[in-house]
């Protein structure tokens, strides 16, 4: 080998350790910013999967109740309906046996005067 081979090799082998560890401390610097970057995303990604699992979400329904309302109100009307009936019978009744009493005290009264005389 010529001369100047041997020179630029001793010189590359004596900077060899030197670019050894420069490529190591550039590798090991790829490897944290890609661990930060990594770590970002996840967190990223855990806290809006969090926040949408957290949100308070009221549901409002609405709902129709007319059919509902107008069988309530139907049972209502048959409710009052049979108990004006049955204040009316019992009214009716009332006075039937008041006529009936008056009528007997009538027949007692007549019955006593006939026998008094």
């Amino acid at each position: 080998m010529s001369q100047a081979k041997v020179d630029r090799y001793k010189e590359e082998k004596k900077k060899r350790d030197k670019l050894q560890k420069k490529e190591k401390r550039e590798l090991l610097l790829w490897k944290i910013a890609g661990i930060i970057v990594l770590a970002a995303l996840i967190g990223w990604i855990g806290f809006s999967v969090y926040q949408n699992v957290q949100k308070n979400v009221s549901h409002t329904y609405e709902m129709k109740t007319d059919a509902l309302d107008n069988y309530m109100n139907d049972l209502n009307a048959e409710t009052e309906t049979s108990s004006e009936a049955s204040t009316e019978t019992t009214e009716e009744t009332a006075e039937e046996t008041a006529a009936e009493t008056s009528a007997k005290s009538s027949a007692t009264e007549a019955a006593s005067e006939t026998a008094a005389k």
